[in-house]
This record gives structure tokens, C-alpha cells and sequence, in this order.
């Protein structure tokens, strides 16, 4: 057993299981929409084998990586370890129905319920109006298939697993960015709980407007970065699809991956989340551009992201249709606002990963980038929310906190680096209090009950979601999917009557039972 857990598994072999299971929810979209014959799925499965392969088998474009990282992979007893981690986080989170879900999951939980029910295809009709189910869906399918077969508790279960095992295979990937058990340890931490100082913003502004400090301290300024635990537990497929974007580009940066390796996921992660894949690419594109510089390019790195690419079109058309309804635009901010926002949650981190990191030229031009994004993504908007800011930004916020992890490495190996280390650390346990408030959340209130609704209802019962609000973030006119992908549609589903839940979705674990 000693030897067992004591095996290495490299980032090739990872990642062709990372590709697996997204693509696994790429084709059976195909098989939601229903537009392919069944030979197709045999071709696909064959496509999706020879890339898992090749990424398990290609090797990065230099013959050793730098010397600052885990060259053989995680053992399999680290792997089982951040297992525990990744099941714990999203155990709190609210998956598996054993601890409180946050007012996000109303809609989430009606779209998985959904998939079970009703027969696929299906759409839904708004008075006279046929629209079809438009969203990013890659974490429900897999899920909605156990559903199928083993109810909504299995399908519950199966969602928690997934996830669970996508963290797992993540966190075995950043892992290998460190070379000591006590770095891995020290960045395991700060990544998971990494966020800007929300208490002091939320501090401020109860101060000035007189509101109640709330349970949920992000909402403070007119725009937002969310903690880790809370993109973790709010909207993991949107987490998972920028952290995976941030670990990509930073083993590609290591040298631990080929460009091909770093690109060919990436088209995938589209149907779990596009906002995570948007924020990815000015890190995608900035190495494209080194590879190009260095004529490093080879083969397969166009090969590879050129086969998941073909994999993910139909994803691309579907998500694609009828979009131009959310429509991105300006965000106009108070200016004081934004330079208050800005230095709470991201300059502080910025300053102390450039005085005490690494002085290469890759670090400075990474930082920069990352400084580019965050300093300019509040003034964007998509739809009537701030899910453009809050989503994009995950990836640059993933990569941000990598680079105060080891910066923390350069502290300990050089004294002169201890005193600003110390302040930055402060800023970190102030940070981590945001996670805190969530985690907290999720102790105090009951497990949120089992809808009982379609999303046609449950859009207009939740808590958080305004009555006036447009459904273009879920729907899409069936008309507005392109031909070649259309569905033939078998069910029709309408709005309902019924209620969606038994009792109020916040409920206290705590309250008075006399009551």
C-alpha cells in the first residue's frame, strides 16, 4: 500500500482524464439537442481517445522544466488527500444537499431537475413564445444522465462527485507548481481562501449608508471579485472553468506542458463555462505570442486544440444563439468607488507579488497582465448583472494568488523579504475573512430544500433574482438556434402553479422550534 500511494502521476495522464470527462459533456449536449445520428457518437468517442492520448504522451517543448517545480506529477497519496479537500469545499458549498446552497442554486436545481423529468429534447413555452433551455449546462449532463437512472438524490450525489473529482484533478495539477510539501501546503491555503478585503469595503459602506453588515460581505461596491470559497460555492462550474484556465497557462509557463497541452481542454471548458474560457484568453493568447517569438511551435499544438475545437462547435453555435440579447457593454463607475474597490482587492496583492517574487521576465510579464485584466474588467457589463466582472476575472484572480503563494517561497529562503512577506500575510487573514462569512453561512442554515418546479416557475420564485429580469440569460428563441443543430422538439414544457419549495429556502439551523 506504502508503494501504492507512493506512485507518481504526471501532468499528461491528468490531464487526458480532465479532457475526458469534458468532453464526455460536449457529447452528450449532442445527445440533449439530438441532432446527430448514432455513428456520429462513435466517431467522436474515437476523436476524444486519440487526443486523451496524445496529451497523456506529449511532452513539453523543453527537455527539463524549471527547476522550481514538481517534475514527476503527484503521488496518488497526495491525490487522495486533495480529494478530501475538493469534497469538503463543495460539501460546505451546498452539493449533496448535506449543508445550506446558496440562493444561486434555486435555478440551478430546477435546470438539473429539468434535465431528469423531461425527455430530451424539450423546450419551454412563454405565452405564445417557444424557447429552448440556453445555457452553459457541461456541469448538469453528467449528472442528469445518473438522475435518470437513480433520482434526484443520485443525481445530487453524482454532481458532488464530478466536481469533486474536477478540483481533485486540478489541485493535483497546481501542486506541481510548488517543490516542497511546506510550499504546497502554504499555497493550498491561500489559494482556497484568497480574496480581497471585503470586510473593510463592507465595513465602509455600512458605515456611510447605515445597512446592516450582512452575511454575505462581496456586494459592497457596484462591482465585484469573489473570494475563492465563494465562486467555489456560488458557481463552481464557473470556478472550475477559470481555475482550470489559470493552472493551464501556468504549467504552460513552468515548462511542465507543450502549448498543444495548454490549448486542447480549453475549447471544452466552454460548455461549462464561457466567461471562464473568456478570461482565459489574454493569458492563451500571450502564450501563443512567446511560442511564436521563441519558434517553439510545433505540430501539435495546433493539432490538438484544432480536434477539441471540432469537438466543441456545436457547443460554440448552441450557447452562441440568441446571445446578442444579453449584449456586452460599458459599466460606468462612481470613480472614487472604483479606486477604493481596486485598492482592496487587487493592488495590494499586485505590489507584494512584484517587491518580493520572482524577477524573471516571464513573472513580471504575467503580473502585468494580470494587473491589465483586473484593473479594466469592473468597467465591463454582460446582461443586467455583474457576471461579466465577477467571472472573467477568475482566471487572472486564480493566477494572482499562485504568484503571493510564492512569493511567500522567495520570503523564506531570503530574510530581507521577511517584513513585507509579514504585511502581505496580514492582508491574506484579512482576505480569508470573506471565505469565512461563507462558510459560516453554510453552517448556520439548514440543507435548502428540493424544488418541486420546472425553471419555467422557479425564474420567477427566486429570492434573488428580480421579477422584472430578461430570461435571455437562460432562453433562447428555438428559432434563434441555428438549423444545423436545431432540435426536433418531443416535449413542451409551461409554467406551473405549483409552489417550488416546501419552506422558505434560508432557514435556520438555530431557530426557535416554538416559534
Amino acid at each position: 500500500m506504502a508503494r501504492l500511494g507512493s506512485l507518481k502521476i504526471g501532468p499528461g495522464p491528468i490531464l487526458s482524464a480532465v479532457l475526458a470527462i469534458l468532453a464526455l459533456q460536449n457529447i452528450l449536449l449532442w445527445r440533449f439537442l439530438n441532432f446527430v445520428p448514432g455513428w456520429f457518437y462513435a466517431i467522436a468517442t474515437m476523436l476524444v481517445g486519440i487526443v486523451a492520448w496524445a496529451l497523456a504522451r506529449t511532452s513539453p517543448p523543453h527537455a527539463h522544466a524549471t527547476p522550481e517545480v514538481d517534475r514527476q506529477g503527484p503521488c496518488l497519496r497526495r491525490i487522495l488527500l486533495l480529494a478530501c479537500v475538493a469534497i469538503v469545499i463543495f460539501v460546505l458549498g451546498g452539493e449533496g444537499r448535506f449543508f445550506y446552497a446558496n440562493a444561486d442554486w434555486q435555478v440551478r436545481d430546477s435546470v438539473l431537475r429539468d434535465l431528469i423529468v423531461y425527455p430530451w429534447p424539450f423546450a419551454y413555452r412563454f405565452d405564445s413564445q417557444v424557447e429552448l433551455l440556453r445555457a452553459p449546462l457541461g456541469m448538469y449532463l453528467l449528472p442528469a444522465v445518473a438522475g435518470k437512472a437513480l433520482g434526484s438524490t443520485g443525481a445530487d450525489l453524482a454532481l458532488l462527485v464530478q466536481n469533486s473529482l474536477l478540483l481533485t484533478l486540478l489541485l493535483g495539477l497546481g501542486s506541481t507548481l510548488f517543490t516542497t510539501s511546506r510550499a504546497r501546503i502554504r499555497g493550498l491555503v491561500i489559494t482556497v481562501f484568497f480574496s480581497g478585503m471585503d470586510v473593510i469595503g463592507q465595513w465602509l459602506h455600512a458605515h456611510i449608508y447605515g445597512y446592516p453588515f450582512p452575511d454575505h460581505i462581496e456586494r459592497w461596491a457596484f462591482t465585484q471579485y469573489s473570494s475563492h470559497i465563494t465562486q467555489a460555492f456560488w458557481v463552481p462550474m464557473h470556478a472550475l472553468s477559470g481555475w482550470f484556465g489559470a493552472v493551464l497557462f501556468l504549467l504552460w509557463r513552468e515548462k511542465r506542458i507543450s502549448l498543444g497541452q495548454m490549448y486542447a481542454p480549453v475549447p471544452l471548458l466552454m460548455l461549462m463555462s464561457p466567461l471562464g474560457v473568456m478570461g482565459t484568453l489574454p493569458f492563451a493568447a500571450y502564450a501563443g505570442i512567446v511560442t511564436l517569438w521563441k519558434r517553439d511551435l510545433k505540430a501539435g499544438d495546433i493539432l490538438l486544440p484544432g480536434m477539441t475545437t471540432a469537438l466543441t462547435l456545436p457547443a460554440i453555435l448552441y450557447l452562441g444563439a440568441g446571445s446578442g440579447e444579453v449584449g456586452l457593454h460599458f459599466m460606468p463607475l462612481p470613480p472614487i468607488l472604483y479606486v477604493i474597490f481596486e485598492l482592496l482587492e487587487v493592488i495590494p496583492f499586485v505590489v507584494g507579488a512584484a517587491l518580493i517574487g520572482r524577477t524573471s521576465t516571464g513573472e513580471r510579464a504575467t503580473l502585468l497582465l494580470v494587473a491589465v485584466c483586473l484593473l479594466l474588467l469592473p468597467w465591463g457589463q454582460l446582461g443586467e448583472g455583474m457576471d461579466f466582472t465577477m467571472r472573467v476575472s477568475i482566471p487572472a484572480l486564480a493566477i494572482l494568488s499562485f504568484q503571493v503563494a510564492r512569493a511567500f517561497d522567495r520570503a523564506e529562503a531570503d530574510r530581507s523579504y521577511h517584513r513585507p512577506a509579514g504585511v502581505m500575510a496580514v492582508i491574506l487573514m484579512i482576505g480569508s475573512i470573506t471565505g469565512g462569512f461563507e462558510i459560516v453561512r453554510a453552517l448556520m442554515h439548514k440543507p435548502s430544500p428540493p424544488v418541486h418546479c420546472n425553471l419555467a416557475t422557479s425564474i420567477y420564485q427566486n429570492v434573488d433574482l428580480p421579477k422584472h429580469a430578461s430570461r435571455a440569460t437562460y432562453f433562447t428563441a428555438i428559432d434563434a438556434i441555428p438549423s444545423i443543430i436545431r432540435p426536433q422538439l418531443s416535449t413542451m414544457v409551461s409554467h406551473e402553479s405549483a409552489q417550488c419549495w416546501e419552506r422558505p429556502w434560508e432557514v435556520s439551523r438555530f431557530a426557535n422550534k416554538g416559534k
